[in-house]
């Protein structure tokens, strides 16, 4: 449990929590005050969730932990999952930012399916991180 593990998922919390914001400040107005002091930085945080969430999966497929799928065939199903969810989110929240730096807009239509189901990517972003966190935490094999 390095630090890059810490990163991960606090990357997975903010990007989970971006992006089910609305489902949350209905369920829990109050909440809705703290996120909403996130959203002006969504960009950097997608920018930076997009990067972590690429380099991750590299090293996820190169490292050697596919030989781990047999042993641990559920945490090994929730890290890549980890790896998906912040490319996927990273590019929802970063793509803003990343079009104004390239000065190129497109990709918008898979952007707009994306951002459909943003709400429910967003709750299971917070779930893989909870349980990624309680599996290695209290040292659940599965």
């Amino acid at each position: 449990m390095g630090g890059a593990f810490w990163v991960t998922i606090i990357f997975l919390i903010l990007t989970g929590v971006l992006a089910a914001a609305g489902m949350i400040a209905a369920k829990r107005p109050d909440a809705g005050a703290v996120i909403n002091k996130l959203v002006p930085f969504q960009g950097i945080i997608g920018v930076l969730a997009l990067i972590w969430g690429v380099w991750s999966l590299i090293n996820f497929l190169t490292s050697g932990m596919l030989s781990l799928f047999s042993y641990v065939p559920i945490l090994m199903l929730l890290s890549l999952a980890a790896c998906v969810l912040m490319i996927l989110l990273g590019l929802l929240f970063g793509w803003g930012l990343i079009a104004k730096v390239t000065g190129k807009a497109e990709g918008g239509a898979a952007l707009a399916k994306l951002a459909r189901v943003q709400g429910p990517l967003g709750i299971l972003t917070i779930i893989d991180a909870l349980l990624l966190v309680i599996f290695t935490v209290f040292g659940i094999a599965i």
